[in-house]
């Protein structure tokens, strides 16, 4: 036997060490590939935040799910499809009661179809019923004659003194009732037309010659020849001409007043087509500013609100149109007529 002396030799002793050495070099080695396949497995790009699992790079795109599209909630707004086109036009009354018809506005008759034969008393005014479907047509002695859907409340019928003649009729919003008007501006209400007034206890300097009831039926303007205007009930006063030309005379008399669209402010015209602006009142136009030095074939007779401006009318038929959003449909100027014209009525906007 060898002795244990032999093991301990310096050969020996490095023989035996090299062998655990080399086991420690693999394990080393070993744990490094290790760890180098670890870091390998690492993506090389894309943004990911430390300590979260990373995307795989051939995972398929989700596919995003789909936003319900919302019921609409019903409204309770009207159906607009089947309203009816806004209508325009008007009529034009002969002092025999004969009625001309322009655009939209429908001849319902007129007074010598409804007699028979011509009136008895000289046509003086005429309005229509707030449908547009009818119209009362007013003679100087206060009769009324009804046409369409216009309803028979009474009339001043041999209710006038002798010096006295009817001047003006207009219908209530409701066309429920109506007043009359007359020249030394006494008033007639029938139906829900309410009295607001009247000038029967003053002496006029010139005849009512026209009168507007608000648009609430709550009041009314009366128009005197000389350019007076009375204001009652939540009818505002804005001016006369007699306060801005006080004494003077004028050389046309003052024949029709139109409220302003806002009802603060008023239009009146003189038989020469000249205007006047109160309160609101924009100035827009006349005959003297259009046809500067030209006499008219006819005077001017009267004036009525019609879209943003106002529409004349003279005896001869003639109609001007001083509206920007209303187009003018007609007139009978140049025509010969069996009667003169008195007045023009548009359809109720």
């Amino acid at each position: 036997m060898e002795p244990i002396d032999d093991l301990a030799s310096p050969a020996a002793s490095r023989s035996h060490q090299s062998g655990p050495r080399l086991g420690r070099w693999i394990f080393i080695v070993f744990v490094a590939a290790i760890g180098l396949t670890m870091l390998d497995a690492a993506p090389s790009f894309g943004n990911y935040t430390t300590g979260s699992t990373p995307a795989t790079t051939n995972a398929p795109t989700p596919t995003p799910t789909p936003t319900p599209t919302p019921t609409p909630t019903p409204t309770n707004a009207p159906a607009t499809t089947n309203a009816p086109a806004a209508q325009n036009g008007y009529w034009m009354v002969g002092r025999d009661g004969s009625v001309h018809e322009f655009g939209d506005a429908a001849n319902l008759g007129d007074v010598a179809s409804q007699l028979g034969q011509p009136p008895a008393s000289p046509i003086v005014a005429m309005t229509s019923t707030p449908s547009g479907n009818g119209y009362a047509i007013l003679a100087e002695s206060g009769e009324l004659y009804l046409l369409g859907d216009a309803t028979n409340f009474g009339s001043a019928a041999g209710q006038l003194a002798t010096a006295e003649t009817a001047a003006a009729v207009a219908t209530t919003p409701s066309g429920n009732g109506y007043w009359i008007f007359t020249s030394i501006g006494r008033v007639f209400a029938y139906g829900d037309a309410g009295h607001h007034g009247d000038l029967a206890h003053l002496t006029l300097d010139g005849p009512v010659v026209s009168s507007v009831p608000t648009p609430s039926g709550n009041g009314y303007y009366m128009l005197g020849s000389d350019g007076g205007v009375f204001a009652f009930g939540d009818a505002a006063f804005y001016g006369s001409v007699p306060q801005i030309l006080p004494g003077v005379q004028l050389d046309c008399e003052i024949v029709g007043l139109v409220p302003t669209p806002t009802g603060l402010g008023y239009w009146l015209v003189a038989c020469d087509g000249g205007v006047f602006a109160f309160g609101d009142a924009g100035f827009v136009g006349s005959i003297p500013g259009i046809l500067p030095g030209v006499q008219l074939d006819q005077p001017i007779n009267g004036m009525v609100a019609y879209g943003n401006g106002y529409l004349m009318v003279a005896w001869d038929g003639g109609v001007f149109n001083f509206a920007t959003d209303l187009d003018f449909l007609g007139s009978l100027g140049g025509i010969v007529l069996e009667a003169p014209i008195v007045g023009v009525v548009p359809l109720p906007s």
